[in-house]
């Protein structure tokens, strides 16, 4: 069963492209620690959630999502890029994990 974890990310005003470019130190911290298919999504036509990021990656189950979660959050680089502040381009992020249901 696939465990798909998606970070919603609030980006402040003016500040994509340095977001962008973190994220991009980001993405191979991400892999090594077994995240499978990372792609960032864009609200580019969204109402609401116009503007609004989303960082998709995929594991194969809830014990390789749980391996992921601890080995990149203990990364220092990564601790660097959550936490917000008047140096982070974020604003925001909240993380959630889905799962593929069978059909």
């Amino acid at each position: 069963m696939a465990v798909v974890s998606t970070t919603t990310v609030q980006v402040k005003p003016d500040r994509f492209q340095e977001w962008l470019d973190n994220f991009r130190k980001v993405k191979p911290i991400m892999e090594k620690a077994g995240a499978q298919n990372v792609r960032v999504l864009a609200g580019l036509v969204a109402g609401q959630a116009t503007g609004t990021i989303v960082v998709v990656s995929e594991s194969d189950d809830f014990a390789s999502a749980g391996a992921l979660l601890d080995q990149a959050f203990a990364d220092q680089e990564i601790q660097r890029q959550l936490s917000l502040g008047e140096g982070n381009p974020m604003a925001g992020w909240q993380t959630s994990l889905f799962v593929d249901l069978p059909l």
